[in-house]
């Protein structure tokens, strides 16, 4: 990671052009040239397609990132976990945390063992075909007014996503 000699408003104005922050978001993140040089280096490693957002709010969540032991090869992990919906960004906190504490496993590793991934909407989509399918003369009951049935699918969505669907009305 190398500090630029640009100055702090012209880093400024040239992130929240480049990125799309806002000012108060530049400004955090200017306030420290090293934030700057991780937060681009991290957005220019890997995949590609990050979001700058969801990077500077780890980095500003994290005001020490920099100085931490999470190289940018992981967190570049991290942020392609949130950015292709695998883990929330809650649980992206807290994998970080993980890592901070000495967790030297790759993110997804990290993930995996404590089972904090989310189901994608694909999955869920594929889950609930299966269970209509499998139950047409509840999907015919339900069509003729017994609405209550909906309770019934709870279980099913449950027992085909091996728990990863939960109740949520």
């Amino acid at each position: 990671m190398s500090i630029t000699n640009e100055l702090p408003d012209a880093m400024k104005a040239r992130i929240i052009k480049q990125y799309g922050l806002t000012v108060d978001e530049a400004t955090i993140l200017v306030a420290d040239p090293r934030n700057v040089s991780y937060f681009e280096v991290v957005l220019k490693h890997g995949k590609g397609g990050r979001s700058a957002k969801t990077l500077l709010l780890f980095i500003l969540n994290y005001k020490t990132i920099v100085a931490t032991s999470i190289s940018i090869d992981r967190m570049a992990n991290v942020i392609d976990l949130v950015e292709t919906a695998y883990i929330s960004s809650k649980v992206a906190n807290d994998i970080i945390d993980e890592m901070l504490k000495g967790d030297v496993r790759d993110a997804k590793e990290i993930v995996d063992s404590l089972g904090v991934s989310q189901i994608s909407e694909d999955s869920i989509d594929t889950i609930c075909l299966q269970v209509l399918n499998e139950n047409k003369d509840k999907v015919m009951e339900y069509r003729s007014g017994k609405t209550r049935l909906f309770h019934e699918t709870n279980p099913r969505l449950s027992r085909y996503s091996k728990g990863e669907l939960t109740k949520t009305y």
